[in-house]
C-alpha cells in the first residue's frame, strides 16, 4: 500500500505520518520550488497598424537562485539503515549498520543533481499586429 500525505507538518497530517512511521513507513519530503515571472507589454502605431511587443522574463525555480539549498530535490540513499540481525552466543538480535559506497551509512537522503535542481532563466519576445 502506498499513502502519499500533504499537510503532513502540523495537525491531523504530522499525527498520520507518526503513525505510519512507527509502521516502518518512509517519509519523502517534497520539494518547494517558485519561479519568478516578469512582463513588458510595449506598443506602437506605425503607417496606421498597431504593432505590439510583449517581453517576458522567467527565472524557473527562483529559490535556487537566491539560496543554494532551496528548491533541490532529495532521494532515498537506502530505505533500510540496519542490516538483517544476526543473534549472538546469548540469542540476543544485534544488527549492523548499512555500508554505502564502502563507508557506513550516515544521512538517509541525499540531494540530486538533475537540470530541475537549478535554476534557469527564460526570454521570450511576442509580436502582435493588427
Amino acid at each position: 500500500m502506498n499513502v502519499f500525505l500533504t499537510g503532513a507538518s502540523s495537525g491531523i497530517g504530522a499525527a498520520l505520518a507518526r503513525e505510519y512511521a512507527q509502521r516502518g513507513a518512509l517519509f519523502l519530503p517534497l520539494v518547494n520550488r517558485m519561479d519568478l515571472s516578469v512582463t513588458q507589454n510595449v506598443f506602437h502605431s506605425l503607417a496606421g497598424a498597431r504593432h505590439g511587443f510583449a517581453v517576458r522574463f522567467d527565472v524557473l525555480n527562483f529559490g535556487n537562485l537566491v539560496n543554494k539549498n532551496w528548491g533541490v530535490s532529495r532521494r532515498v540513499v537506502n530505505n533500510a539503515p540496519l542490516t538483517n540481525p544476526a543473534a549472538d552466543a546469548n540469542g540476543a538480535l544485534t544488527y549492523r549498520l548499512r555500508v554505502v559506497n564502502g563507508a557506513l551509512m550516515d544521512h538517509t537522503f541525499e540531494q540530486t543533481a538533475g537540470i530541475d535542481d537549478v535554476y534557469k532563466f527564460m526570454v521570450t519576445l511576442r509580436y502582435t499586429f493588427r
